[in-house]
């Protein structure tokens, strides 16, 4: 029996894609679960619609991307903290910096820290956005 896949599955495919099941798999587990729907000819030229507008989606993600990857390059985020004697009271960590960010604009992106922030001065932190494209932004951590 074909069905297209509406979800990862391992060992047996990857989303929307067309496979060969044995019918009782299909029947017991794949459609009851809802991973999969029967390949009929109005459930193939749907995929064919769907992905179409899963590769424009895409595009404009890519595009929306690429532009907020060079203003990226540009921005500076300022956070007051605490200290004494060059010790500084609590840390800034990515999400404090993923807020700041979503404040400024930024969408569909993840900070990469490996540790939270705890000194003062300036630090470059890695931020990757959903297609894959990455740049530094500079954190200034200043004192109070």
């Amino acid at each position: 029996m074909q069905v297209i896949l509406q979800e990862n599955i391992p060992n047996l495919g990857k989303k929307f894609d067309v496979k060969n099941v044995k019918d009782g798999y299909a029947r017991n587990f794949l459609i009851p679960k809802r991973l999969a729907v029967l390949a009929t000819s109005y459930a193939l030229k749907s995929l064919d619609r769907r992905k179409l507008s899963l590769e424009k989606a895409g595009e404009k993600l890519k595009a929306e991307a690429e532009k907020q990857v060079k203003k990226l390059s540009s921005e500076e985020l300022r956070f007051k903290v605490k200290h004494s004697d060059g010790r500084v009271f609590g840390s800034i960590t990515a999400k404090e910096i993923s807020l700041e960010l979503k404040n400024k604009g930024y969408s569909n992106f993840e900070v990469v820290l490996e540790q939270p922030i705890k000194t003062l001065g300036e630090h470059r932190v890695l931020v990757q956005f959903k297609n894959r494209a990455e740049e530094k932004v500079t954190v200034m951590v200043l004192g109070e």
